[in-house]
């Protein structure tokens, strides 16, 4: 009907400027999409629509180079403890007020812009990496890691171990496609999941990776210390 048609309209605005967003940066797909989407359907459920395109947009992302092994094989444990919270802190995401969500998902976005306006020079030395690969993943996971806003946190840690430009943004993509499989485990299990929401999702992946191709086409033409 013509709500569904304005609903998808306005789907498709956002999923094209999230996923531009997305392909130049390496990050910013849910820190985009989610606040938008909450104005027409409410925090709990732009969640849950943001996870499926942002999981299919990161899926092409840590592919593209060939970096995905070698990434995993150095990054393992920061993967296997942002897991390990996000499958602890979700429950809880899910079960919040959306009052309370929505000012959380707000925070979360705010404090991530800062992040990067100021870009804090952190750097960790290669033998300390052992140590500061789980507790990045642990703190990523806590930073509203239940709602796919784990991004910044992750993209700060990974130039603070010296990644570069591509690199970089294959680890970010990599750390977002592990860190949806808990995500849509409970949603799942907690039944959010809906045929409608699963509509939704399916009708914002076509916008969601075209414009995020068109952003990875302009990245190239960056130079990584502009791009940081």
């Amino acid at each position: 009907g013509k709500s569904f048609s304005s609903f998808s309209l306005k789907l498709q605005s956002d999923r094209l400027l999230a996923g531009l967003v997305k392909g130049f940066t390496g990050v910013g797909l849910p820190m985009v999409a989610i606040p938008l989407l909450s104005l027409i359907v409410g925090p709990s459920t732009a969640i849950t629509i943001a996870v499926g395109p942002a999981a299919a947009s990161n899926v092409v992302q840590c592919l593209r180079g060939g970096y995905l092994p070698s990434l995993l094989r150095r990054f393992w444990s920061l993967c296997l403890a942002l897991i390990v919270v996000i499958g602890v802190t979700t429950p809880f995401i899910i079960g919040l007020d959306p009052s309370m969500l929505l000012l959380i998902v707000g925070s979360i976005v705010c404090l991530g812009s800062l992040l990067q306006l100021f870009q804090p020079s952190l750097r960790v030395p290669a033998d300390k990496e052992g140590f500061w690969n789980p507790v990045a993943g642990a703190l990523g996971g806590l930073i509203c890691g239940g709602a796919n806003l784990h991004g910044g946190t992750m993209a700060i840690y990974f130039l603070a171990v010296g990644l570069k430009r591509d690199r970089l943004v294959a680890a970010i993509g990599m750390v977002f496609v592990v860190g949806a499989l808990p995500i849509y485990a409970a949603f799942f299990w907690s039944g959010i999941l809906t045929s409608e929401i699963l509509l939704a999702t399916a009708l914002a992946l076509v916008p969601s990776l075209a414009a995020q191709w068109c952003g990875a086409y302009f990245r190239q033409f960056v130079p990584h210390e502009r791009f940081r």
